[in-house]
């Protein structure tokens, strides 16, 4: 059987999952191939891992109506070279090349997979996010089967129809096996006896509302609370939220310290308290959790929901400074043995329900699901 898996991207968190997966397919007999677009470097090219087949091609963009759309350069002929039995992608409305790969597979009657979150940034206008909805959902509809970043989606599929045996719920993860195997001793006993510290990792964009995160704690400050928040990342609302650090006059305790990539972010995530997000996100919530901190998070991409219970508080709205404030009491004014409770919770639920081999295996049974129905015909 010939697995060709189909992505808009190549990014480094993924690199290990693709691996695993090309492994596993391949020990049991199974070829795996990688299709993905690429902004950079311009010519598509053929690439090369130790486990499987991997293709870039260049995206060529145009804008139509304030809509940019995309296809892959040499895409169509490299597709029908790898002639798939099974293929898996991430499916993008604006990408054309999807479009075309979907059609071509149904007029060859070749299954094809669904895997995806389903999150809609607000950011889109409401006809755009209506006839985005109608598209997607034609495809999920045709899909043989369905994987899932998390609980969310698989109850919103249900809802449209598919069978519970059809959807794979592979909880979205990075490799928190390799994190926790080097970690420091630190985190496996975690302390909450000093003033605690707040810690914001990835990009500072208007989405992820790290400045109403810097207005709930500036706030517990002049209340009087021992606290403190780093800040790692960069991106273009760094000035308004430097801004927002020089007014409320916290610059002592609100630190902004830029990107920071290997040990100097495993340093934060072992030192600090707490991990908040604010806006959107959610992979930084699973490296926290490795590190075995409580969180304070909104739902993220939907897939935040599942990986807190009981290890800290989920918001309900994005960028609620008030809500976000009374989240950061809850933890603060808790007892010290509840907080310890809340990490060690944190490092029990990221090890149970997100590990990167629990995500590997139920790609591997959608793929195998799916191949069981092909043989049935």
């Amino acid at each position: 059987m010939r697995v060709l898996y189909l992505y808009d991207n190549y990014p480094s968190y993924r690199k290990d999952f693709f691996y695993l997966l090309s492994k596993k397919l391949k020990d049991i007999g199974h070829q795996f191939s990688f299709y993905y677009g690429r902004e950079k470097n311009n010519a598509s090219r053929q690439e090369t891992e130790s486990e499987f087949s991997i293709r870039s091609f260049q995206i060529i963009g145009k804008q139509i109506g304030g809509i940019t759309f995309k296809y892959y350069k040499g895409f169509k002929k490299a597709f029908k070279e790898a002639k798939p039995d099974i293929v898996v992608l991430q499916f993008h409305v604006v990408v054309l090349t999807y479009w075309w790969a979907f059609f071509y597979l149904k007029r060859h009657h070749i299954p094809y997979v669904i895997w995806d979150c389903n999150y809609t940034r607000d950011t889109l206008g409401g006809r755009t996010v209506k006839l985005r909805k109608v598209l997607v959902e034609y495809t999920y509809k045709n899909a043989a089967a369905c994987i899932t970043y998390g609980s969310v989606f698989k109850d919103y599929l249900l809802r449209l129809g598919r069978k519970s045996e059809e959807v794979f719920v592979a909880q979205n993860t990075i490799n928190i096996e390799s994190i926790i195997s080097k970690r420091s001793a630190v985190c496996s006993n975690r302390l909450f006896d000093h003033p605690i510290r707040f810690l914001y990792v990835g990009a500072l964009l208007d989405r992820k509302y790290v400045e109403s995160a810097v207005y709930a704690i500036s706030n517990l400050i002049k209340q009087g609370y021992d606290v403190y928040f780093d800040i790692v990342g960069d991106g273009p609302e760094k000035d308004k939220i430097s801004n927002a650090i020089q007014t409320s006059n916290t610059v002592d305790r609100i630190i902004m310290h830029g990107a920071k990539h290997g040990q100097d972010v495993k340093a934060f995530f072992e030192k600090d308290d707490v991990f908040l997000l604010p806006g959107t996100g959610g992979l930084a919530i699973n490296e926290a959790m490795a590190y075995s901190m409580p969180i304070i998070s909104t739902v993220g991409d939907d897939t935040v929901v599942d990986l807190i219970e009981g290890n800290g508080y989920l918001l309900k709205n994005f960028g609620d400074v008030n809500e976000i404030g009374k989240a950061l009491k809850f933890f603060l004014d808790s007892p010290e043995s509840s907080k310890i409770e809340m990490a060690n919770k944190s490092y029990r639920i990221i090890k149970e329900k997100a590990s990167l081999d629990n995500m590997v295996n139920q790609h591997l049974n959608a793929i195998l699901y799916v191949n069981s129905l092909c043989k049935k015909l």
